[in-house]
């Protein structure tokens, strides 16, 4: 499948849990329980990891390509300990850094409640959801991410397909 196992093995069937986090930059609140039961990528991240650096610009990729495809996914950065203060600052850093826009939203857990919820051995962690559960987890330093997430992508749409097929023909 891919991603490291082991390293979020537990992580593995969880569903996201039931918070509300702000989106940098409006007012607009997003719960991650609630989101569609499609593919959802969450990016949990913070400023002071380096990987981070690398992640949301492959993540940025990704959304693209995924629109170019025509594949439904829904890509979200989650910034663990951060607050709509300190954020805009370090993301204007990065994209100087990155030379473009980083073309995710960027959502705010400042209380950090989603890595304590979840059980976040350690940040940067990419999980992958499939109608409403995690399938997928990469933590740490991931030099083939964008290459993973493009070649995953298909086979959990196709997850998704399944289960929307098995949940009309059942009674």
């Amino acid at each position: 499948a891919g991603g490291q196992q082991g390293q979020g093995g537990t992580l593995i069937g969880q569903s996201l849990p039931d918070l509300e986090l702000e989106r940098l930059g409006t007012d607009e609140k997003i719960n991650l329980s609630k989101l569609d039961k499609g593919v959802v990528v969450v990016e949990c991240f913070a400023s002071w990891t380096r990987p981070s650096v690398l992640d949301l610009p492959a993540l940025s990729d990704f959304s693209g390509w995924a629109k170019e495809q025509e594949l439904p996914v829904a890509v979200f950065a989650v910034a663990i300990g951060e607050t709509g203060e300190s954020m805009p600052k370090w993301l204007e850093a990065l994209e100087k850094t990155a030379g473009r826009k980083v073309d995710v939203p960027v959502l705010l857990n400042p209380d950090t409640q989603l890595a304590l919820k979840l059980g976040l051995p350690t940040i940067p962690r990419t999980l992958v959801v499939v109608d409403g559960k995690i399938v997928e987890v990469y933590g740490g330093v991931k030099p083939t991410f964008l290459e993973d997430l493009k070649k995953g992508l298909p086979g959990w749409v196709e997850q998704v397909v399944k289960q929307k097929e098995q949940e009309q023909a059942s009674p």
